[in-house]
């Protein structure tokens, strides 16, 4: 077999194989976009330790609390800017368990700590377990790019 045709058999195998691979094919843009992924679980894994790093949350100083709003601030904003279609690239129920359960807690911890809603606490607290639930019991499925 000549050398032309044995590259064509195994470019064609390569596109087969990539074609049925079960990691889905991200394009640059897709990798920036799912970045705000990772950004927002950043900033609030930050304003977690910020939180967890004293006496609770009503000993923490003014400067903490306007600390820890910044940055569950950030985390929305990032959060808000990821696109449901490249969650969906990352798992399937992704974008729905990111936005009814993870993003909402967030806008819910953030008005408590704005107007000192202590039901909008809870309720932001429940949900966000549910996001830790769901996320843990499917971190082996969820595919991001690195």
């Amino acid at each position: 077999m000549k050398i032309q045709q044995r590259v064509m058999i195994f470019g064609a195998l390569y596109v087969f194989f990539a074609a049925c691979s079960n990691k889905p094919q991200w394009t640059p843009e897709e990798r920036l976009n799912i970045e705000h992924f990772l950004n927002c679980e950043k900033a609030d894994n930050v304003a977690a330790r910020l939180a967890n790093s004293g006496m609770g949350f009503s000993a923490m100083s003014s400067d903490e609390v306007a600390e820890l709003l910044q940055l569950k601030k950030k985390a929305l904003t990032e959060a808000q800017a990821v696109r449901d279609d490249v969650l969906a690239k990352a798992h399937p129920d992704l974008p729905q368990h990111f936005r009814l359960e993870y993003q909402r807690s967030l806008e819910l911890q953030i008005r408590n700590l704005e107007v000192g809603d202590v039901s909008a606490e809870i309720e932001g607290s429940n949900l966000h377990d549910k996001w830790v639930d769901w996320i843990n019991s499917h971190n082996e499925e969820i595919r991001i790019p690195k």
